[in-house]
């Protein structure tokens, strides 16, 4: 792979999480969505820069168990590995039932579908997510040039659509709106998935956990160190397509959380957690009617 297909899978693993983190970190953060997203990018730009500057020194493929190991010993480098493993366990999961979930915009038969199969619940949504990761299984067992060059046309694409989007966005942004949102920092009732303590207010505890979700959807940053030995010039491309994807990342997860709260606002992407961007394009106008479909293609 070059610097692009570097790139590309970078941004791939961390800015599709964008497209269903907005409405879960809305869910708990409600206006205080942007913030949530700026303190959570803080610990992803230094673990970018770590990134960064460790993959074009050991490139191998392995990423943070490498490191790990070379610097701690084989016990952290057992640690690192096997976090790894679960934090991809955790990401893929999630992150196929949001491509569901987008996918549901052009077939809404996957959210009302359910079956019992030897007595276990299977729902649309499931089902179309173990599909799509079988699919994108074989496709890398194919090899990594045609994974790479599919994994480039979807980014393009994903680029150029939500480049447009924030654009637009952007200057559809009322004043009074954002205003309004971002006065409501964290969600103002109680959560069943949370674990309240004393002391500290609903809000603010909602708001900590919305947090902690913006941060879990940047899970992926590790993705270029990972495929290191498939990278051509890695000491040159690791590096420069590690910055061009926490930019690009950065941009995208902090402009479109600020255009959510300032058109839409929190509530609509909270209660369409599945597909937020759609809901978001939904709302702006010229791009209203087309927006939509092209967001949840892509």
């Amino acid at each position: 792979m070059g610097w692009f297909g570097s790139f590309a899978m970078g941004y791939a693993d961390v800015g599709a999480d964008v497209f269903i983190a907005l409405g879960l970190v809305a869910a708990y953060a409600a206006g205080g969505l942007p913030l949530a997203f700026c303190l959570a990018a803080v610990a992803y730009v230094l673990t970018g820069l770590v990134y960064a500057e460790l993959s074009s020194t050991y490139p191998y493929a392995g990423g943070a168990q490498v490191y790990a190991a070379r610097g701690l010993g084989d016990l952290a480098g057992f640690v690192a590995g096997w976090a790894l493993l679960l934090s991809y366990t955790v990401d893929i999961a999630l992150f196929s039932m949001a491509a569901a979930g987008y996918l549901s915009y052009f077939f809404p038969q996957i959210a009302s579908f359910s079956r019992r199969p030897l007595g276990v619940e299977l729902n649309g949504f499931a089902l179309c997510s173990m599909v799509m990761i079988a699919a994108l299984i074989l496709l890398n067992l194919v090899g990594i040039r045609e994974s790479s060059k599919l994994n480039e046309i979807m980014v393009s694409l994903g680029l150029a659509v939500q480049g447009a989007l924030l654009l637009i966005g952007l200057a559809c942004i009322r004043a009074e709106t954002l205003r309004a949102n971002l006065s409501e920092v964290g969600y103002p009732g109680v959560r069943e998935e949370v674990a309240y303590l004393p002391g500290i207010g609903v809000r603010e505890q909602n708001f900590i956990y919305g947090t902690t979700l913006a941060m879990s959807s940047f899970i992926g940053v590790e993705s270029i160190a990972q495929a290191a030995e498939e990278i051509k010039r890695p000491y040159k491309w690791i590096p420069l397509a590690t910055k061009l994807s926490v930019a690009a990342v950065l941009v995208f997860a902090l402009g479109l959380s600020l255009v959510g709260v300032g058109t839409v606002g929190w509530r609509p992407l909270a209660e369409n957690a599945e597909r937020p961007l759609t809901v978001l394009a939904e709302s702006l106008p010229l791009i209203g009617g087309v927006a939509p479909a092209l967001v949840a293609a892509t």
